[in-house]
Order: C-alpha cells, then structure tokens, then sequence
C-alpha cells in the first residue's frame, strides 16, 4: 500500500506545481461546471478535457445518466442524490449494447473493460480529478465505495435479462465487424487475466471479496472525478496491457481507493 500512497502523493505534488492547471480546476469546481471552462491562456485544454474545455461526462451528462435497459439509452445502472454509476461507454469501432465499451480485447484494444464487471461511480459533485480531493471529500468517497458494491452485488446477482450483469455478458454470442475483420462478442478464456483472483466458493460473500475500487489518479482520460470498480474475478487482460503500458512510462494505472483516502487522513 506504501507505493501506490507514495505514487499518489507525489502525483498531487506534481500537480500543485503546475499553477495554471490548479487554478483552472478550482475555477470549475467552484461554479459546478458549465460556465467554467479548463482551457489554458493558449487555448490548448487541460488533461482529459474536450477542446471545448469541458468533461466529456459533463457535456454529456444527460446521454450518460439514461438508463442501460433502453436500447437506445445510456449505460446508467443506478442514481441517487449523490451519484451516478455506469458501464463505461463510447465505443464506436463496433455494434455494442449503447456504444458500451467490449470486453474483449481484440475487438475493444485500448478501450476494451478492466473486468467483465467494471463500473464507474461518478459523484455529482463536480470534482475535476483525484488530484483534486481533500479530508473533507472522504465522506464522499466512501459513499461512492458503498455504492459501487451495492451495484456489483446486483450485477452478480441479476440474470441474462439484465444488461450488464455477469450472466448477460457470459450469454452474449453476438458477431460484430472490427476494421472488416468478423468477431465474435462470446467471452474466451483467453480473455481473461491468468492473474486474476478466483474465489473458492461460489458464495456471493467470497465473490464480493474479489471487488476493488481504484483511481487513475494521473492517468486519466477524462478529467471529472470517477471511481472504477471492478471484480478482479472477472479481470481481464485489457487491465494488465494497461498496467504494464503505465510501468513502461513510469505510471501506475490502477491506484487504490484505500491509498488515497489513506493519504487524505495525513
């Protein structure tokens, strides 16, 4: 835990260092967004912003809150007062469920799931990046935590009829057309990280046991505050090509949300 608390330490250090970028993100913070926008006196956008100077979760904050059971909705799964959780979303290459983001890696590459369950749980307080929180944020923060495994459990626990539940994405058998190759949408074993943790039991307490929450605290590429949560049963290879890119520039990808509430406490 020590390295991912030094990593993101050193990261909001960084980011304390670049004066404009700070006050930008203040600026936008303080008004809730909108009229605010991250855009440097050169006109260039800060990291993980539209050139517009806006989020992209912010501009289109309406298409994402839609509910997932509609085929021609968004990816949400759940709201209340203080947030928002969805499937992460976007993808173009290819025919998938709202433009949701593959899980297989030779159709999605890139953009392709951490986990055959991984959700975002964005909070609708504008916060624009982890770099960004402080003491007074970790109430939130563990909201956002409870949250995001209250909606794990029901995508454990809900059938094929429900989109994006483990048993929808195992039942998906689907062929789509990726830059004119066929593929197929069916989950493959060698889709999954050979690293990944395999409860003993089937027991939904032991599974829930395999879900973690992190944050791309540097890495990120849209700029508004949003937690992964995702079940390290179901991880897939896509987290570890990411994870090994990141070390290759001396990066971490995934850093947990207990390292960062740990370093807020100090």
């Amino acid at each position: 835990m020590d390295t991912f608390k030094n990593y993101y330490t050193t990261a909001r250090a960084e980011f304390q260092k670049d004066g404009e970028a700070v006050k930008l993100s203040k600026e936008w913070m303080e008004s809730g967004g909108g009229d605010k926008p991250m855009l440097r006196k050169d006109g260039s956008p800060l990291q993980g912003v539209m050139p517009s100077g806006k989020p992209v979760f912010e501009a289109f904050w309406d298409g994402i809150s839609k509910t997932i059971e509609d085929p021609n909705g968004g990816t949400c799964l759940y709201e209340d007062d203080d947030c928002v959780v969805i499937i992460p979303a976007g993808f173009r290459k290819a025919k998938t469920w709202n433009t949701m983001n593959p899980y297989r890696y030779e159709i999605g590459g890139a953009s392709t799931l951490q986990s055959l369950l991984h959700i975002l749980v964005l909070p609708k307080m504008k916060i624009d990046s982890p770099l960004s929180l402080q003491k007074e944020h970790i109430p939130l923060l563990e909201k956002m935590r409870e949250t995001g495994r209250m909606v794990m459990r029901l995508l454990y626990e809900g059938d094929t009829k429900r989109v994006g539940s483990l048993n929808w994405v195992l039942s998906q058998n689907d062929v789509v057309k990726v830059d004119g190759t066929m593929m197929t949408t069916r989950v493959k074993p060698e889709d999954l990280s050979p690293e990944r943790v395999v409860p003993l039991s089937t027991d939904i307490e032991e599974k829930m046991k395999t879900v973690k929450e992190s944050f791309h605290v540097d890495t990120f590429s849209v700029r508004y505050l949003h937690l992964h949560v995702y079940a390290d049963e179901w991880r897939t290879i896509a987290y570890d090509k990411m994870e090994e890119e990141s070390e290759q520039v001396g990066k971490v990808k995934n850093v947990p949300l207990d390292a960062v509430i740990e370093v807020l406490k100090e």
